[in-house]
Parts: C-alpha cells; sequence; structure tokens
C-alpha cells in the first residue's frame, strides 16, 4: 500500500488531469478522424458550424479551467499545507518523512486546505465577472447555509474520533492551519486577476 504523501501526490496529479481533460478533448483520434473527412456542399458547412461550435465549447472550457482552483493552485495549496507542518516541525527536503502524530497533523492539514480553497471558490464562481464583495458576500443565503454546513462537517471530521480515524489525519498543527487558510485569499486573488482580464478584454472588443 503506498505512503499517505504517496497517495496525496496521486490524488492531485489525478485530479488536475480530471480538471483539464475536457480541454485535452478537442483532440481527440475521433475528432481529428472527423476533420480529415471530405465532403462537399451541405455536409462541410455542417463540419464547419459544428467545428465552431467546438472550438467555442473549448475556449469556455478553458476559461472556467483557468479560473478553476484546482488548475490554478487547490492542490498546490493542499501540498503546501501538507509540507508546511513537516517544515515547521523540522523536516527538510530530501529526509523522509516522519509518521505518528506529525503525518496525521500534516494530513489534517491538507484536507483543511481543500475545504477552505472549496469555500472560497464557491463565491468566486457565482459569476464569471463580478468579484463576490460586488454581489455582496451575504446576498445567497443558501450559499451562506452551506458553507456554514461545510464548516461544521469540518469540525466534526476532526473532532470525532471515528471520522478522523477514517479519514486517517487529526487536528493539524498551527503552522499547517495558517498554511491551509492561505487557499482562501490566493483563490480569491485568482478570481480577481482573471475577472480583471475578461473585463478588459470584453471592454476592448467593444
Amino acid at each position: 500500500m503506498p505512503s499517505l504523501p504517496g497517495r496525496l501526490y496521486d490524488f492531485c496529479t489525478v485530479t488536475l488531469f480530471k480538471t483539464c481533460s475536457p480541454v485535452l478533448g478537442g483532440i481527440s483520434p475521433a475528432r481529428l478522424s472527423a476533420k480529415r473527412t471530405t465532403t462537399a456542399g451541405s455536409d462541410f458547412r455542417i463540419i464547419a458550424e459544428r467545428s465552431s461550435r467546438r472550438r467555442s465549447q473549448h475556449s469556455d472550457t478553458l476559461k472556467r479551467c483557468l479560473q478553476s482552483p484546482l488548475c490554478l493552485g487547490r492542490e498546490g495549496f493542499e501540498l503546501f499545507a501538507f509540507l508546511a507542518t513537516f517544515y515547521v516541525a523540522g523536516w527538510r527536503p530530501g529526509s523522509s518523512f516522519p509518521g505518528g502524530n506529525l503525518l496525521l497533523a500534516a494530513s489534517g492539514a491538507a484536507f483543511a486546505a481543500v475545504v477552505f480553497g472549496q469555500i472560497a471558490n464557491a463565491f468566486a464562481c457565482r459569476s464569471t465577472r463580478y468579484s463576490p464583495a460586488r454581489l455582496g458576500w451575504t446576498s445567497n443565503r443558501l450559499l451562506m447555509f452551506a458553507v456554514m454546513v461545510e464548516v461544521l462537517l469540518l469540525f466534526l471530521f476532526f473532532a470525532v474520533p471515528q471520522f478522523a480515524a477514517i479519514l486517517h489525519h487529526q487536528w493539524p498543527s498551527i503552522a499547517g492551519a495558517v498554511s491551509a487558510l492561505t487557499a482562501i485569499p490566493a483563490v480569491f486573488m485568482v478570481d480577481f486577476l482573471y475577472k480583471r482580464w475578461a473585463r478588459r478584454k470584453s471592454s476592448s472588443r467593444d
């Protein structure tokens, strides 16, 4: 059975690939063979229209992928919180990962980083043009309820020993908790820069 750091790395890699795979879907062998098909008249026009729609869909998918914290570093902050816990405790790159409670605390920090990133992502994805502050942080009551439920579940997953044992983690250290919390401002910063770029690009076209 692979070690916890190995499983964490595999999880990050697979998640990142799943997030970005729709962008790569446009170069599948089936679609390439379809593009090589030579027809005339209306058939050619239909293929051209479909190709144009696909390019538009891939462009939208790429924008969502770039905006999504999954591609912009949510897994990066997960690993950052994981490694920061070890580093503050004395671990250095090149040495083996410690085990025991320190490993469980590092796993807890990584888990918390994912949750905090998801919370920030929920606010950021309410609009493709405007920031959460402009929309109003409390304007969506269902979202506020969902966030409170997620925070409550996060607390229970740490506080209840049975849940913590299943997830193989424990309360993160101070360094791990602070590192995990950095996922929130990072997601909002990326969201702000992306939407600012999108507005400028839209205004330049007008």
